[in-house]
């Protein structure tokens, strides 16, 4: 299998400067999540400024692109002399908005509007609260150069009340609703539809396409979630809250409060429920490095992409979990992809850490029977 071909290219908002030039670059695009990216350059590029932006290029298409977020650079009498730009994708123009109740990107101090409610397909409706909020049909509040691909009707069918969430938030939690995922590509929005490849795409190390795993497994944060709604002045504060049974009698209660102030009291009870689901087996992540014998028809971006459901073989175990980041590590000797697996959302076909711990726990004991 041929290593990929990537080019970087950097941008003056809309306006392509010139190629960058670069020793070291680690890109890392995330499922429904602001990515990252951080090249190592022989010397600052003269038209750098807070508008400068990178897009990343694979085998001639485009995969990844951000802002300019931060510069490091460090000189030492001892020779030491580096240059590094830093800088995020640009999900982050969703993520700097907040959801305007009026509907339309307007505010209006001092007054009370309410939600914006709204129900329909996933894809339609976060469509237009992206674009209503940031978008084409903002009035005022529109980010420069945000545009969206065509409706595709993808998603199952949502509702959603918009109150001052993040936006990148509120969109988030639509999205796993509606089992569809989106990303913002070169100032575009654009929504796909996660794929179940558990059959296709399988790593493991009988297949010599898994290079290394690490898996790292924690408790629960908190057992017990309280929500609390806005306070009103005539009525207080509402509240409710949902528990983990089985966490509690073990561990006993471990609080967190939510504060849900843009939920209606109504919904308090399935906004602690859904929070809670989100750490009921803990968190686990699962990093995977393909091996350099990996097979044809598994590669990252051409055969699986994020939010795809996917098959590894951990500790024996066969594990079916999201791809929740795709990475890259580009130098000037090799090309090295990764990805990292977790659950999509608080939805069946995700890791179970009780499963990885059962066979990690298997796998020390037939260690010890047989020292």
């Amino acid at each position: 299998m041929t290593s990929p071909v990537y080019e970087v290219f950097l941008y003056q908002d809309e306006t392509r400067l010139s190629e960058l030039e670069y020793t070291r670059l680690e890109v890392a695009s995330r499922f429904l999540s602001k990515g990252r990216w951080e090249a190592t350059v022989p010397k600052l590029p003269h038209a750098l400024t807070w508008r400068t932006r990178i897009q990343v290029i694979r085998n001639g298409i485009p995969v990844f692109s951000g802002p300019l977020t931060k510069i490091r650079r460090r000189w030492t009498y001892a020779e030491t002399d580096s240059r590094v730009l830093v800088g995020t994708c640009d999900m982050k123009y969703i993520a700097n908005a907040i959801v305007n109740p009026g509907g339309n990107g307007e505010w209006y101090p001092g007054v009370t509007i309410g939600y914006d409610t709204r129900q329909g397909i996933a894809e339609t409706v976060i469509r237009g609260y992206i674009s209503d909020n940031i978008g084409p049909t903002a009035l005022t509040r529109r980010q420069q150069g945000i545009t969206l691909e065509s409706d595709g009707g993808r998603g199952g069918e949502i509702t959603a009340e918009g109150n001052l969430q993040n936006l990148l938030e509120f969109c988030v939690d639509l999205a796993l609703q509606g089992r569809i995922g989106f990303q913002v590509l070169d100032k575009t929005l654009k929504f796909y539809t996660p794929q179940d490849r558990t059959g296709e795409i399988v790593f493991s190390p009988d297949l010599d396409n898994l290079k290394e795993f690490e898996y790292e497994a924690s408790v629960p944060e908190y057992n017990v979630v309280v929500a609390g709604s806005a306070i009103r002045t005539d009525l207080g504060r509402f509240f409710d809250d949902e528990s983990n049974p089985e966490l509690v009698e073990g561990d006993g209660p471990v609080e967190t409060f939510l504060d849900s102030r843009s939920t209606p009291a109504y919904r308090l009870k399935d906004v602690a429920q859904a929070q809670l689901i989100k750490v009921a087996e803990g968190d686990l992540n699962l990093h995977i490095i393909p091996g350099a014998q990996a097979v044809d028809n598994m590669d990252p971006y051409d055969d699986y992409f994020l939010g795809d459901l996917v098959t590894a073989v951990v500790d024996g175990e066969v594990i079916s979990a999201t791809v929740q980041e795709l990475g890259l590590l580009v130098t000037k000797d090799d090309v090295h992809e990764h990805a990292t697996l977790g659950s999509f959302g608080n939805n069946s076909g995700t890791i179970s850490v009780g499963t990885l711990l059962k066979a990690l726990s298997s796998r020390t004991r037939n260690l010890e029977a047989s020292a």
